[in-house]
């Protein structure tokens, strides 16, 4: 059986006596794809602009991160993409999600891929507040998701992992044309990693979030 899927927000329907998630698109675009076993019982989305169901540890260790960069000149530098528009962010980040996805052995990388990273084709470019809110919300949605993250430890978390994306960019070679965005998301996958075995499961969960976390902000800025 296919399912059609749309990209955007996840809603729960019953195919063959089984739960699986299926999105209602934004975009007008549909994708013919997996079985539906794969998908896990529990997608978590980001909340929405007007949410106030935030917790409390999210938004602290928002904050925190968002602090760190603006005190930090490396920080700041790698991830203000104002110059770059969201189509061409939209390109390297499907390339570097499709790499992970296969590494994690995930079933049709490539659809998860563009999951993650089609929605961010929406924006005219990529100031450094927006890239901020984006990658601070996913992982601080992530960490919420798998128990991690509380709020004795959100400024802890925050700080650990600016440290990453700083690591990062000392040992990503800036002779590559794309290096601020591969130390991005190499950073952030590696934090992560700190804390999660990835799989299928993992896997699917944070490609989800990251399309998720594009959209709310899309929606935020009246793009969507």
């Amino acid at each position: 059986m296919v399912l059609m899927v749309f990209l955007s927000p996840w809603v729960k329907a019953s195919c063959g006596g089984r739960s699986v998630f299926v999105q209602c698109s934004s975009f007008g675009r549909t994708h013919s794809v997996f079985p539906p076993d794969m998908f896990v019982s529990d997608i978590p989305c980001l909340p929405g602009p007007r949410d106030s169901r935030v917790p409390l540890a999210e938004t602290i260790f928002i904050d925190a991160f968002t602090q760190r960069v603006h005190a930090s000149e490396t920080l700041t530098r790698l991830l203000d993409f104002c110059k770059v528009s969201g189509l061409e962010y939209s390109e390297k980040l499907y390339r570097i999600a499709l790499s992970y996805h296969i590494k994690w052995g995930m079933s049709h990388p490539d659809v998860a891929a563009h999951i993650a990273a089609e929605p961010i084709a929406l924006f005219p470019n990529l100031p450094l507040d927006t890239m901020v809110r984006v990658y601070s919300s996913i992982v601080a949605r992530y960490l919420c998701t798998e128990g991690v993250l509380n709020e004795n430890n959100a400024v802890s978390l925050a700080l650990s992992f600016a440290e990453k994306l700083e690591d990062c960019n000392r040992q990503t070679s800036r002779l590559r044309p794309d290096h601020r965005s591969q130390t991005i998301n190499h950073g952030l996958a590696q934090f992560l990693s700190l804390f999660v075995h990835f799989d299928e499961i993992k896997g699917w969960k944070l490609a989800t979030l990251y399309g998720n976390g594009w959209q709310t902000e899309a929606r935020r800025l009246g793009l969507l």
